[in-house]
């Protein structure tokens, strides 16, 4: 193969390796290097190129600019592979090997005049740029010891060596014939394609595992993560199951003896404001110990610590228990409570205790946001799936579909006037759809501004005992 023809090779080879880089660098814009590869095989594409016209029209402009072009792709190439293992260049000893470069390669151009003068400065600036690239890939190759970023480093070092070997040869060779045309500098230019494709395609393979690991090491923070999340959650739900079982015990005895103060047992007070005054703290003690137990629950439930106690129980009872025991509340406010259950209706699994909290909390909240004159009705129907479906409903002020979304968050508060004027710790609506989903069941809220509020709870059908 004529040396001209093995040139042309040579560079079409660095320019296939250049588009690749280019569309290496589109798809991993999130890795340092591809872009800078992509420059400095183009313009070792461009250097080639170069010399082949200088072939052709030799002058001394086009063997600078050849050169210069040449030397400019091989650092840029260097630039690119200190980026991609996260190091910088020392710019300042790079500066020094390109001035030194230059003045020799201007000392063998237009002083002492050899081409293989300038063929001995080049090449060995060049073989140079080839074994620091190798010392980057080997020198930081992370945890993959013998991955494609290793072989990369092989073909440098290869690279750089036969650019060495070679050169050798062909200075002792010199006066045999033309420079270009000796044995050893057509094998460095014949071999130059195979190695560039092969360094080239070994930096895309290791840029390829270096996403692979980089989201590997995303997946394996996000499950830190997860787990720190975990047992940060699991240490707050300890500290608040602690500190409410600290509050309760004497919350308990300050509600005693204000019970005891407000019903006189030992006599009358003897001031109508002492009377008051009790009556405050044996609400403002209740309202606290509310707030409490509904710290306990979310802390148990998240825990995983609140355990059921299913017995076989009749779901009408459930319902009838709880309107009766919020009916004197809703009469306060001349709300209306009703029902529409079936004698009918078979007998449920489920924990008696936890079921009739449900039901309090949701008939607590439909009277709480439902206006005077109002009405709050129950009912309870068996479904074609052998399920069964329990609905509040009432013709309230209603909720937005991003108000059910804070209304089922703990301590969801929603900013509204109309709302504002009710207290409330926001617990009630997320305690009960935790303890339905205990129950295996599922809870959901439609809604309307201004229309009402249907809150619906699922038991599945193992749950209810059909004859």
């Amino acid at each position: 193969m004529h040396a001209p023809t093995a040139l042309i090779i040579a560079s079409f080879s660095t320019a296939a390796i250049s588009v690749v880089f280019l569309l290496l660098w589109r798809a991993t814009k999130g890795v340092d290097g591809p872009l800078h590869w992509f420059m400095g095989s183009g313009l070792l594409f461009v250097a080639g190129m170069l010399f082949f016209l200088r072939n052709l029209y030799p002058s001394d402009f086009t063997i600078v600019l050849a050169n210069a072009v040449l030397t400019s792709g091989y650092l840029v190439l260097l630039w690119g592979v200190a980026k991609f293992v996260s190091q910088s260049l020392p710019w300042r000893i790079v500066g020094i090997a390109v001035a030194l470069y230059a003045a020799a390669f201007a000392y063998f151009l237009w002083i002492e005049p050899g081409f293989v003068g300038r063929a001995v400065t080049s090449s060995v600036l060049h073989a140079l740029c080839y074994f620091a690239m190798a010392y980057y890939l080997f020198r930081y190759r992370g945890e993959k010891r013998w991955g494609a970023q290793f072989w990369a480093g092989v073909f440098f070092t290869l690279a750089g060596a036969i650019m060495f070997a070679t050169l050798s040869y062909a200075v002792v060779d010199v006066g045999t014939g033309p420079f270009i045309d000796l044995p050893a500098v057509k094998f460095r230019i014949i071999s130059s394609p195979v190695l560039s494709l092969a360094w080239g395609l070994s930096l895309v393979v290791a840029t390829m595992q270096r996403l692979v690991d980089a989201e590997r090491t995303a997946k394996e923070d996000v499950v830190r993560l997860n787990q720190a999340l975990e047992q940060a959650n699991h240490a707050k739900s300890e500290f608040l199951a602690n500190m409410s079982h600290e509050l309760r015990s004497p919350l308990n005895a300050v509600l005693g003896y204000a019970d005891t103060i407000r019903q006189r047992v030992f006599g009358p007070l003897g001031n109508q404001k002492y009377e008051e005054y009790v009556e405050h703290i044996h609400q403002s003690g209740t309202h606290l110990l509310g707030l409490i137990n509904d710290i306990l629950d979310i802390t148990s439930i998240e825990a995983g610590a609140l355990k059921l106690n299913e017995n076989v129980e009749n779901i009408k009872d459930l319902i009838l228990d709880s309107i009766e025991l919020l009916r004197p509340v809703a009469a306060e406010k001349q709300i209306t409570m009703d029902h529409n259950v079936s004698d009918e209706l078979p007998s449920v699994r489920v924990d008696r205790l936890r079921i009739k909290q449900i039901f309090i909390n949701l008939l607590s909240n439909a009277i709480k946001f439902t206006e005077p004159g109002g009405r709050v009705m129950m009912d309870a129907t068996e479904q074609s799936d052998g399920s069964m479906t329990i609905r509040i409903s009432d013709n309230g002020i209603g909720m937005t579909e991003e108000e059910i979304e804070i209304a089922l968050t703990q301590f969801g508060q929603i900013n509204k006037s109309a709302l504002n004027a009710h207290e409330g710790t926001g617990l009630g609506l997320p305690i009960s759809n935790q303890l339905i989903e205990l129950h295996g069941g599922e809870l959901s809220i439609q809604s309307a501004q201004g229309e009402g509020t249907t809150v619906s709870i699922t038991l599945r059908s193992e749950r209810v005992l059909s004859d």
